[in-house]
């Protein structure tokens, strides 16, 4: 997940003070192929978004900032 995040914020920070991002990824668990798309906006030194399971619901929401 912080690789993830990281590359979301590198793709972000050219872009522009506030830019918004949409990610890709796969999990595989015990039983099954789990695709999570990971949507960000950049603020500052702020990354804030959500990422969701493909098919569910309700979004997971994530805050990361620069240290």
């Amino acid at each position: 997940m912080k690789r993830l995040l990281s590359l979301i914020a590198m793709s972000l920070l050219g872009v522009g003070v506030f830019a918004s991002s949409v990610a890709r990824s796969v999990q595989q668990t015990r039983e099954e192929e789990m695709k999570v798309t990971w949507e960000g906006r950049l603020s500052g030194d702020e990354l804030k978004g959500t990422r969701k399971r493909e098919g569910g619901g309700r979004g997971m929401e994530f805050t990361a900032k620069r240290q």
